[in-house]
């Protein structure tokens, strides 16, 4: 058999190729996030669009945020049809599908000649984002090793908030084109969209596939190849590579005895005693999303940044900058995040999180008070409260962004994994989707009130997070699997249940080494081979 170029490669060297390449689809993501905020300023584009009479003043916040929202409207239906797709026919060929809706949409927004036009660029491109967010997780972390999943994914993750970084900063630049005035303004950004997909597909496609995914299909043999050089440097001799191919194999088997669902509706209904409760894993996939998505007030710093800066008093060249500045603040918080996630666990850093989320939008409501009962220092208040946007989405990036992101793909099984993180997805659509689209109405109705309910919902979220969501930092993904086959939902209760299955499934797992070792199990079942021995 050929030997294919990455067989050639270090494990963590084949690692940060899949995650490297893959985060190009994470920064399509993010430059299109940052796009819109300044695309929604364009005088041009709002007089094309219906927005206003095109003198930078948006008339119509409804129809704004309505080209906004669309765009989530096609990523809740592609994570849930990519979902479908990367478990049927593989994460690599779902990725580069993703990809085509990308680059199609992109082509198309940067062409819109009215809003019916730019509506339906913006499903079509939301279709391929919707694939990325569902599959980019659940492939990084199948590749991963439990104690550095979330530190790599963290890196990863970068690649959304540079996107929005290099978003603000073009659009800041393009501002001063033809006084603001130009159709470059808003169709440089669109177009620029479509290099990304573009390159991405012929990368995509020479990679390995997720070894997870092919013992599900029976592909054992290929899947020891690709294990042996992720876990072993390419020795298959190597106890890490025997091991988790043997953990694999065996959890999905338990699984595949307990349950084999084919569908999201009755994946998301599983809540029966004794089985594997993908129902509260399918909620718990979607509740993260929403809790940041809308809880946080997140979409409403980053999407609107312009907006809300402009609250503060600023001039146009300054909210320029300042927006930029915000993009620049994420991409550091995200990428500290990668010393934080694995070390601290998802459970602490997401509720420290909170605490010190609700904190800053508090301030933040409180200061732009202050600006409007003393309005000869709307200055100073502004300058405060615009420094406390910064400082919460650094603090969100540096202890949320990445936790909500992965949890999904933690913890679904093999098996299901894309199709379950199809549920983070459809959280992750329907929450930034509908809150972009009442942002801008809610905003208008009650200014700085508005921070005052995202802090308070802050603090709400510690007691959620507390109750219902276990700890799945360095652990296996199949060792997660067993963490959720407790009947409770409390998490104290998971971890205790956990204790007992987890060391059922270790005799097995050391069993299964064991036989590998005197005669291979290679495209044969541990089962099967047991019975084999006997």
């Amino acid at each position: 058999m050929a030997h294919k170029f990455w067989e050639r490669m270090s494990g963590a060297q084949l690692v940060f190729m899949v995650n490297f390449v893959v985060a190009w689809g994470v920064f399509f993501e993010g430059w299109n996030q940052g796009n819109m905020g300044f695309v929604n300023s364009a005088p041009t584009y709002q007089l094309k669009m219906g927005l206003g009479p095109g003198d930078g003043t948006v008339t119509n916040p409804t129809r704004e945020g309505g080209i906004v929202a669309i765009y989530y409207l096609g990523g809740t239906i592609g994570g849930l049809w990519g979902g479908h797709i990367a478990d049927k026919y593989g994460r690599v060929k779902a990725l580069i599908l993703g990809a085509l809706f990308v680059l199609l949409g992109g082509s198309l927004m940067a062409t819109a000649e009215n809003i019916a036009w730019m509506c339906c660029s913006r499903v079509i491109a939301g279709l391929g984002v919707g694939f990325f967010i569902g599959i980019i997780p659940v492939w990084s972390s199948e590749i991963t090793s439990a104690r550095r999943r979330g530190s790599h994914f963290s890196l990863l993750w970068c690649g959304n908030f540079l996107g929005i970084f290099c978003a603000y900063w073009v659009g800041y630049a393009l501002s001063f084109v033809d006084g603001g005035n130009s159709t470059i303004r808003w169709r440089l950004p669109l177009a620029l969209q479509v290099v990304l997909p573009a390159i991405m597909i012929p990368a995509i496609w020479v990679l390995p596939e997720s070894p997870r995914w092919l013992i599900k299909e029976g592909r054992n043999e290929e899947a020891l190849r690709i294990i042996a050089v992720l876990r072993g440097d390419g020795n298959a001799d190597h106890p890490d590579v025997k091991r988790e191919y043997i953990d694999i194999l065996k959890t999905f088997e338990e699984d595949k005895r307990l349950a084999d669902f084919d569908s999201y509706w009755r994946l998301a209904t599983d809540y029966k005693e004794g089985g594997l409760h993908y129902g509260r894993r399918a909620l718990l996939a979607f509740g993260i999303q929403i809790l940041v998505e809308v809880g946080t007030g997140i979409a409403l710093t980053t999407i609107y940044a312009p907006t809300v800066f402009k609250q503060a008093g600023f001039s146009t060249a300054k909210i320029g900058w300042l927006s930029g500045l915000n993009g620049a603040m994420g991409l550091a918080g995200t990428a500290v995040a990668a010393f934080f996630c694995d070390r601290f666990g998802r459970r602490m850093n997401l509720m420290v999180g909170n605490t010190l989320l609700g904190t800053w939008m508090w301030i933040y409501a409180g200061l732009s008070k202050g600006a409007l009962d003393h309005p000869d220092q709307q200055s100073s208040y502004g300058s405060a409260a615009s420094a406390m946007i910064l400082i919460f989405t650094f603090t969100l990036c540096v202890f949320w962004m990445i936790p909500c992101f992965i949890y999904a793909a933690e913890i679904f099984p093999t098996a299901l994994r894309a199709k379950g993180n199809g549920f983070l997805v459809a959280g992750w659509g329907l929450g930034i989707g509908s809150g972009v689209l009442w942002f801008p109405i809610v905003v208008q109705k009650l200014g700085y009130k508005t921070f005052y309910i995202f802090g308070a919902a802050n603090y709400v979220w510690i007691a959620v997070i507390y109750c219902f969501f276990p700890e799945t930092a360095g652990r296996s993904l199949e060792s997660i699997d067993l963490l959720f086959r407790s009947d409770s939902w409390l998490a104290w209760r998971n971890e205790k249940d956990y204790e007992r299955l987890a060391k059922e499934h270790e005799e097995g797992v050391a069993r299964g080494v064991e036989l590998f070792e005197k005669a291979g199990i290679v495209g044969h079942s541990v089962e099967q081979k047991e019975r084999e021995q006997v």
